[in-house]
């Protein structure tokens, strides 16, 4: 028993690795065929898939790129989005007996009408159908397409895509969707690609078909232009899925409808679209392996720096010892953990990502009663957009409305996706103000869209923020956390006899509590006529308020000597013009103190403000020296 629980392990420690290099060498190959997919399918449920993590779930009418074959029963692909993984997908006779498996009526094959023919897998409703590699592109509306408008719109529209994307795209003129046969048609024309090819007149509809798959099967964009294609029923009937772009009519049978009134706007939306579209088409491991020298060279780090960071990240690996055999995997993605570099190549690729936003284009609903007509997200102080705030991986993203605020982390999402970066959504919160509109914030991620979740209060670099901006909650969390600390070295400075130490050991966990540090109860300090300042300095212990008041005071100076545009100045500095404050009494604002205490006056007339005098360094360390004494 115990040998056949072991060669067991084996076999499946074997099976697990031949399917990890099955699916490194997967990634290597062009695409072999593409499917669309005609039922949903979770792969997490599978339970026979050769590796659970790198199974892949596609939904209905989505399109798979086929690279490999592992076995009879999966192939190794990837969904035809941007930034998809390559993972397995069940070949169609073990979707259909999947499906079966699952009682589902639906995925049941139908019964043949001849009770003596074999019933196949393949009859309908068949679990997917063989499509292009990359879908052809078609231009429908605003009118019938042998309008003289809609001519002269494609035409422009053409020359535009064509002269973009170059040597990416490939055009052809044919009769497709007619429905007529070869005797009477035109046949296909080249007017730009594969010029080793010949086509003669009498061509059919089904060898224009095998034509655009032939053309489809090396990945690029197809352009096809067709004066019997009226509506995506004319091609129904051929295995083509082509990429519809209409104009102006809206139908959700179309890829995307441009409801722009510009030409330019209108052209620019369908190459912004077929850009994404031809870059998820392809597999980019040089992207992924470049990525960091990318990043670092676009700001500004030295080469001889750059040459030792890809060198230390070069061919790393790591090593597992499965049966008492050791086995080196290679690590192509990720930072080394515990690296002191791997921070600063974090905070640099994030860098990069918003330094490409596009956040300035943003507006909020003009029907919106709480929205302000052409108000950017964010807030405007002296001058300037505030839209985020961020610290390492803790990002704040501040907007005017719902609508902006769900763009904005759209596009975050999106962007952070193409440098390899993911969202939690289940540490992202939403708080707003009572002047806010109470619309949900989502985002989609993976064709999911997800509502982000609303709180009232939420802690940010261990500040405690609320909606109201009241201090008092964060005051009473900072006392539970001080008093937690201690109640952890409570037994230690119980045993210790030495003032110094005690004092020294407090001093590093927590600063508020002085109950019974130096052991004199409160009849002792009655008989000896002691004041609670003489028992603190017999501790040795910091007074609290004047570490915070020095700690402050060095904040501030740091603050008013940059001269680097940092919002911290720039918030500290600024007087909302043109904005009325709310009824009552102003709160106190974070500076009036240092107004009062360190402002120099001559009776009621400011004659020096702190801000002047935190400008010099030696003079405001004088300032601290004489008020923490």
């Amino acid at each position: 028993m115990h040998n056949s629980h072991h060669d067991d392990e084996q076999r499946k420690n074997v099976e697990y690795f031949a399917a990890i290099r099955a699916l490194q060498h997967a990634k290597k190959k062009h695409v072999a065929f593409a499917v669309q997919a005609q039922r949903d399918y979770d792969g997490s449920l599978d339970e026979k898939s050769p590796l659970k993590d790198h199974t892949i779930s596609f939904h209905t009418n989505d399109f798979i790129h086929i690279h490999a074959k592992f076995n009879s029963d999966w192939w190794i692909g990837r969904i035809v989005r941007s930034h998809s993984e390559f993972g397995f997908v069940p070949t169609a006779r073990r979707l259909a007996n999947y499906m079966v498996s699952l009682d589902d009526p639906a995925a049941a094959p139908p019964k043949p009408e001849h009770q003596d023919r074999p019933r196949g897998i393949w009859e309908p409703p068949c679990p997917y159908t063989v499509v292009p590699s990359s879908r052809p592109i078609v231009l429908l509306g605003p009118t019938q397409q042998h309008s003289r408008l809609t001519q002269l719109l494609h035409l422009a529209l053409r020359e535009e895509i064509l002269k973009y994307f170059g040597r990416q795209i490939k055009y052809i003129k044919s009769d497709i969707g007619s429905g007529q046969q070869s005797g009477d048609r035109k046949g296909a024309r080249w007017l730009l690609g594969l010029r080793d090819a010949e086509y003669d007149r009498g061509q059919d509809e089904h060898q224009e078909v095998e034509l655009i798959m032939r053309m489809t099967s090396k990945l690029h964009l197809v352009l096809v232009d067709s004066p019997h294609i009226h509506t995506p029923d004319d091609v129904q009937h051929l295995p083509l899925s082509p990429i519809f772009f209409l104009i102006r009519v809206s139908d959700n049978k179309f890829e995307m409808v441009i409801e722009e009134n510009g030409l330019r706007e209108a052209t620019w939306r369908i190459i912004s679209y077929l850009e994404k579209y031809i870059h998820a088409l392809h597999y980019h491991p040089k992207e992924e392996k470049n990525r960091i020298k990318c990043i670092t060279k676009s700001q500004g780090v030295q080469p001889a720096y750059i040459a030792l960071l890809q060198q230390c990240y070069t061919n790393c690996t790591t090593t597992i010892t499965p049966f008492h055999k050791k086995i080196e995997i290679p690590i192509t993605r990720g930072v080394r953990q515990g690296d002191p570099i791997s921070p600063n190549l974090f905070s640099a690729c994030l860098e990069s990502v918003f330094n490409k936003m596009s956040w300035q284009h943003l507006r909020g609903d003009e029907d919106d009663e709480n929205d302000k007509a052409n108000l950017l997200p964010g807030i405007r102080i002296n001058g300037q957009n505030l839209t985020h705030l961020r610290f390492a991986d803790d990002i704040v993203l501040v907007a005017s409305n719902p609508k902006a605020a769900s763009l904005m982390i759209q596009e975050l999402v999106e962007m952070c996706g193409k440098v390899g970066l993911r969202m939690n959504t289940n540490k992202t919160k939403v708080m707003r103000n009572k002047f806010a509109s109470q619309s949900p914030v989502n985002v989609t991620l993976n064709n999911v869209t997800t509502c982000i979740e609303e709180v009232n209060e939420y802690v940010y670099l261990g500040r405690l923020l609320n909606h109201n901006n009241e201090l008092e909650p964060e005051l009473h969390r900072r006392r539970r956390a001080a008093w937690a600390a201690f109640n952890n070295i409570k037994n230690t400075t119980d045993a210790l006899s030495c003032p110094r130490i005690r004092a020294q050991l407090f001093d590093s966990i927590v600063l508020p509590a002085l109950t019974r540090l130096v052991g004199i109860s409160l009849s002792e300090q009655r008989q000896r006529n002691l004041h609670r300042e003489d028992i603190r300095a017999q501790s040795e212990v910091r007074d609290p308020l004047l570490v915070i008041k020095k700690k402050k005071l060095g904040w501030a100076g740091h603050i008013m000597r940059r001269n680097d545009g940092r919002w911290t100045r720039l918030v500290q500095e600024w007087y909302p013009i043109g904005e009325k404050r709310p009824v009552g009494r102003p709160r106190m604002r974070w500076s009036d103190s240092l107004k009062e205490e360190i402002s120099l006056f001559d009776g009621n007339h400011l004659k020096t403000h702190w801000s002047t005098i935190a400008k010099d360094r030696m003079a405001w360390k004088a300032v601290i020296r004489d008020h923490i004494r």
